[in-house]
C-alpha cells in the first residue's frame, strides 16, 4: 500500500494532497493565486496534520511536471526534489495535461468522448493534449497555436470536453467542433493525481533526482518579452 505526497503548482492556484493506495485521503488547496513560494510547505503541514501521516511513512513523492507556467513548476519541483532527497524516497511526474484530463473524466462520469486540456501559453497558444473518456493518452502534450488556418483534427472523435484556463481564447476555434462541453474554470488539481501516481510507483517508473526538469515545451519568457 503506497502513501503518496502529491504536489501540485503547474497553474496559478497550488494543491496538495495525500494518496493512499492510489486514492486521496485529504486535500489543500491555496486560496490565493500565485503565492506557491509562500502557501506550498504550509499546506504540506496541513496534510499531514490532517491525515496523521509522517514524512517517514511516505514511499514516494510526485509532482506535476508542467507544461504550465515556469516559476510555479520551478517551485513545486524543486520542493519534491529537497523532500525525496532528505526522506530518501522517489520521484514520480505526473504531466499537468494528464492531471486535468482526470479531472475533467471524475466531474463528467458520463461523458464518452474525447477530452482536451489546454494552458493558457500566452497571445493565442496553449498547452494541450488529447485523452479518452478513459484517461488513455491520444495526443502528446504539445503547444498549439490558434490561427485562421486551424482545424480541429479529431473530427470523428464526436463530442469533446475542452477544459483549462485556455478554452476561453480559443473558444471561436473550438466552435466548429460540434456536441462539445467548455469548462474555462478547469485548473490541475493534486486530488487528481493520486491514481497516476499510484500507477507510476507499481511500475517504478521514477525521475532522476540529480537531472529531473519540468516540461516547460518552450523557452521561458519574461512578462515583458
Amino acid at each position: 500500500m503506497a502513501k503518496i505526497l502529491l504536489i501540485e503548482t503547474a497553474t496559478t492556484v497550488s494543491s496538495v494532497a495525500v494518496s493512499v493506495d492510489g486514492h486521496c485521503a485529504h486535500v489543500e488547496h491555496s486560496g490565493h493565486a500565485n503565492r506557491h513560494a509562500e502557501d506550498l510547505l504550509q499546506m504540506v503541514e496541513k496534510v499531514f496534520a490532517s491525515t496523521g501521516l509522517q514524512y517517514s511513512e511516505l514511499n514516494a513523492i510526485a509532482v506535476s511536471a508542467g507544461p504550465g507556467s515556469y516559476t510555479g513548476l520551478r517551485i513545486g519541483v524543486s520542493l519534491a526534489k529537497g523532500l525525496c532527497y532528505a526522506s530518501e524516497i522517489p520521484l514520480l511526474a505526473i504531466s499537468t495535461l494528464e492531471i486535468m484530463a482526470m479531472g475533467t473524466i471524475r466531474r463528467n462520469p458520463h461523458h464518452k468522448g474525447y477530452v482536451c486540456p489546454m494552458i493558457d501559453a500566452r497571445r493565442m497558444e496553449v498547452y494541450s493534449a488529447v485523452f479518452n473518456h478513459k484517461g488513455q493518452r491520444i495526443s502528446d502534450d504539445l503547444p498549439l497555436i490558434f490561427d485562421d488556418g486551424y482545424t480541429w483534427p479529431f473530427s470523428d472523435a464526436g463530442s469533446v470536453c475542452f477544459t483549462g484556463n485556455g478554452v476561453q481564447k480559443a473558444m471561436v476555434f473550438l466552435s466548429q467542433v460540434p456536441q462539445s462541453c467548455y469548462e474555462p474554470e478547469g485548473v490541475p488539481d493534486a486530488e487528481d493525481m493520486a491514481a497516476l501516481a499510484e500507477t507510476k510507483f507499481q511500475l517504478k517508473r521514477f525521475e532522476d533526482l540529480a537531472w529531473f526538469e519540468p516540461a516547460y515545451l518552450k523557452p521561458f519568457q519574461s512578462k515583458h518579452s
